[in-house]
């Protein structure tokens, strides 16, 4: 209701860009050939140009409405991606992808095989990892990849289409071994930030809301290892630090804005940050526009790092507090 909207913080600055950051952009539920990810794309070429961006990471549901159909040389490839992002930053940075529910409706293999054949596209797995340097530091992020849909089941599976939940994996043995992959991963990084990436988010405010599975599964792990998550599904963006020192991120915007907020009252208390939804952002959080759409940026730095939230045209509508380095953990 209009009596739940918060009012925005004042738009911020976009934080510092020195030699001694590393910068980069995150969007889920992308790819729609439609205005709204036109207007998203063209925004993230005039921040990642003003930033100096270094990659994108892309949190799932790349080819609306049923995945990519064909092989590696599908058209849709140059029609919903290349042909999009586009402009002397995004044409020469790398995207690294996950995959959602809608692309396990076609051929997610397609979509990996993809990585032989464009210069920017890294999808050499359905899970994996990447660790990056802050320039001119020691100081790393690791980027840990993985499926939900692999893990949980496909949305897209449920008899009853009210119910939001994944229904339960189809292939129990390899979802496991992702999840072992998982803990694995998040045992063995010693990088000062670690952050994980799904398509479905552990916690959201919008239609979707919580994803059970990943609070009883991954929160714990995301807990444990001092890491922090960032995801897509649900068609809105927002920021949830229910104070356990992890923070999550929703960027679930790059075709569309925003699903309603069917489930503020889901989340722990006091968590919500920051939330846009309804029709253009406008029901939860009194922003200082209209979204078509939206996209994140991240500023790493060796003593913090924050994520600034984005309107289509790049219009920057929030920004977290500083998100410290992980505790150094003992050589095991």
């Amino acid at each position: 209701a209009a009596a739940d909207l918060v009012e925005s913080p004042a738009p911020p600055s976009l934080p510092p860009t020195g030699p001694k950051s590393l910068r980069f952009l995150a969007v889920g539920d992308w790819g729609k050939d439609n205005v709204g990810e036109y207007a998203d794309a063209d925004g993230m070429e005039t921040i990642a140009s003003k930033i100096g961006a270094n990659f994108t990471v892309m949190l799932g549901d790349n080819f609306y409405t049923t995945g990519i159909h064909g092989d590696a040389h599908s058209p849709r490839f140059e029609k919903t991606f290349e042909n999009v992002y586009k402009g002397t930053q995004l044409e020469h940075m790398n995207f690294y992808v996950c995959a959602g529910n809608h692309d396990h409706l076609g051929n997610v293999s397609a979509q990996i095989a993809y990585t032989q054949v464009s210069k920017r596209w890294k999808f050499p797995d359905f899970y994996y990892g990447n660790k990056f340097t802050v320039p001119g530091t020691t100081t790393t992020i690791e980027i840990l990849l993985f499926d939900t849909v692999i893990g949980l089941g496909n949305t897209d599976d449920n008899a009853d289409p009210m119910t939001m939940q994944p229904p339960g994996p189809k292939d129990p043995p390899s979802a496991e071994a992702q999840w072992e992959w998982l803990e694995g991963a998040m045992a063995a990084s010693t990088a000062d930030y670690l952050w994980v990436g799904g398509h479905y988010p552990v916690w959201s405010v919008c239609t979707h809301g919580p994803t059970h599975g990943l609070v009883k599964r991954l929160k714990p792990k995301l807990e444990k290892y001092h890491a922090h998550y960032f995801s897509g599904h649900d068609h809105c963006e927002g920021h949830i630090n229910e104070g356990t020192g992890v923070e999550y991120i929703v960027t679930g915007a790059g075709m569309e804005c925003c699903y309603p907020p069917k489930h503020a009252k889901s989340n722990p208390k006091g968590s919500i940050k920051f939330w846009t939804a309804g029709p253009g952002g406008s029901s939860y959080q009194k922003l200082p526009m209209v979204m078509k759409s939206g996209f994140t940026s991240y500023y790493v730095y060796p003593d913090y790092m924050q994520v600034v939230f984005h309107a289509h045209d790049g219009t920057a509508l929030y920004t977290t507090p500083k998100i410290m380095p992980r505790p150094k953990r003992a050589a095991e």
